[in-house]
């Protein structure tokens, strides 16, 4: 009597703990975080979007490898964008579209790059 109880006992105990873990639910994959902000504060001012400007153009530069030509030439054009931003700033008091558009010159491709004339 005592051993058949026993093995019932046993058998509801195994029962259960199968049970319980088919039941439980598996874990999904980790959604991934989302990127932190680039921009984490409103530009007030010229200057402040002239700055924003120089940094979401620089980034892509700094990302280039293997190829210092480019990487060069990238962040020239950088530069010149900024300068002329700032230029638009002193003159207009905001970003011109008309300014930049003027001022803005054609960037050279890096050396060893076939440009096709469309």
């Amino acid at each position: 009597m005592y051993s058949t109880s026993l093995r019932t006992a046993v058998l509801g105990l195994l029962l259960a703990a199968g049970l319980a873990s088919a039941e439980s639910p598996k874990k999904k994959d980790a959604k991934p975080t989302p990127p932190k902000p680039a921009v984490t504060k409103v530009p007030k001012t010229c200057a402040d979007q002239c700055e924003l400007l120089n940094t979401f153009c620089a980034d892509p530069c700094n990302k280039i490898k293997n190829n210092e030509p480019a990487k060069a030439a990238c962040k020239n054009n950088c530069t010149q964008m900024a300068s002329t931003c700032n230029g638009s700033c002193k003159s207009k008091g905001k970003i011109d579209e008309k300014y930049m558009m003027e001022h803005i010159k054609v960037p050279k491709a890096p050396p060893g790059v076939k440009v096709r004339d469309e």
